[in-house]
């Protein structure tokens, strides 16, 4: 991840001209954008910048990625052939949606039947469940925009794939650790964490190595003040407004498990070989947690529950942890209650290769809110805007604060001042540095 990339220390002396490849680039803010360019500098290194600014945008401040495109600094590259989608129908739903025809895209859901509306949420999750487990559910994946509703639905397909004798195994129960989502400025503020919530550090420094864990023993609000203990028993206490941004925040539930389930990855792992948002498949696992699981692509990974515990039920997905995921077949949960966007409705149907089934409470507000594009700004934007601001204040008359008229005297008259004064000035700045005082 660019996270580890950067805070390894490892020397990038010169060696010869060398090219670094960064996937999913539109989730790129603008500090870690600056930090990567500058290590490239340092190793005389070029970057190659690959991603889809129309899909979901960076949780940190900026949008760098489609800035730097935008402004005519980067030499962009624009791949425009559909490659993903195998059915001929669900390619063209996909190829309007990136062309933002959205009511071409949403007619031809409709008219294909991939967009059914139920207005109860209770009956649309059970519509859900029942879609899912009909069909092979290890070719699909169900992507949802809430937390609450990922967990909901996974809960809810367990249960039928158990009544349906689909999964047969001896269930276990483990502790497992599922992301808080503390995000933006929220990590800066101690009321985002609870005692028993488990952190690690992203960066060296801030209890240690980066990665280092700790559980939460004491909020202070008033100081946000997190007291923490390492796992060697050792307390300390991190400001959460110099190193907020540096945390990851997970809470600790129960949750059952057997062979045949499909589970996700929730956290980077070096050792073990997997990676955040990797779903997988148990084929066996005995009472001391020993797991055996197999990843969509074949891999074999073997590791212990009571060691990492960063794994969930992997039937339902948040959008944000669905980029990057490719399956056979998307069933997106798009509930309008929480307002969309169009990112958000993008990146979740064009994850499938052959089907895509939407869910909403209604077709109608769906589709106004798919036309609102998720909105990022950056230092370049407020500086555009600056200048804008400052010339609208240089055309207003001082004493009205009204837009001056061009054609009236006083105006002309001010601005012969100003620009007398102008030239008194260049006048005195090329006598300084003549020497001349």
């Amino acid at each position: 991840t660019v996270d580890s990339f950067l805070a390894s220390s490892k020397s990038y002396e010169a060696r010869g001209r060398r090219v670094w490849i960064v996937d999913e680039a539109s989730m790129l803010g603008s500090r870690k954008t600056q930090a990567l360019l500058e290590k490239a500098e340092r190793a005389d290194a070029k970057v190659v910048l690959i991603g889809d600014v129309k899909q979901l945008q960076a949780i940190e401040a900026g949008r760098m990625f489609g800035k730097l495109q935008e402004t005519g600094v980067l030499k962009t590259v624009e791949m425009k052939e559909t490659l993903r989608q195998q059915d001929p129908g669900y390619r063209d739903i996909v190829r309007d949606i990136a062309a933002k025809k959205i009511d071409s895209a949403f007619e031809k859901l409709e008219h294909e039947n991939r967009l059914i509306e139920i207005a109860w949420r209770e009956e649309r999750l059970a519509a859900i469940v029942r879609e899912f487990t009909n069909r092979n559910y290890r070719n699909a994946l169900i992507v949802t925009a809430r937390n609450a509703d990922r967990n909901e639905l996974n809960i809810l397909i367990r249960n039928e794939l158990k009544t349906k004798k689909r999964l047969k195994g001896q269930e276990r129960v483990f502790t497992v650790r599922e992301s808080k989502s503390v995000q933006g400025a929220e990590r800066h503020f101690a009321q985002s964490y609870q005692p028993g919530d488990v952190i690690y550090t992203q960066k060296a420094g801030v209890l240690g190595r980066a990665g280092t864990e700790a559980i939460v023993m004491e909020v202070t609000d008033t100081t946000h003040i997190l007291t923490v203990a390492k796992k060697d028993g050792q307390s300390h206490q991190i400001d959460l407004r110099e190193h907020g941004e540096h945390l990851s925040a997970y809470r600790e539930k129960q949750q059952w498990f057997t062979t045949g389930d499909r589970i996700i990855f929730c956290k980077n792992d070096k050792a073990l070989h997997v990676q955040n948002g990797v779903t997988a498949t148990i084929k066996n696992m005995d009472e001391r947690g020993n797991i055996t699981a197999f990843t969509d692509s074949g891999k074999k990974i073997e590791f212990n529950a009571a060691r990492y515990q960063y794994f969930d039920s992997g039937y339902a997905v948040t959008d944000y942890k669905s980029q990057g995921q490719t399956t056979k077949e998307v069933i997106y949960h798009a509930g309008t209650s929480r307002e969309a966007s169009y990112n958000q409705f993008y990146t979740a149907i064009t994850r499938g290769k052959d089907d895509v089934k939407v869910y909403t409470d209604s077709k109608e507000n769906l589709k106004e809110q798919v036309r609102n594009e998720q909105l990022k700004t950056s230092t370049l934007d407020y500086r555009e805007i600056e200048k804008t601001e400052g010339r609208e204040i240089e055309n207003r008359d001082p004493a009205t604060r009204e837009p001056r008229d061009r054609d009236n005297e006083h105006y002309k008259e001010e601005g012969k001042e100003e620009r007398d004064c102008s030239e008194q000035e260049k006048s005195k700045h090329r006598d300084m540095e003549r020497g001349i005082d």
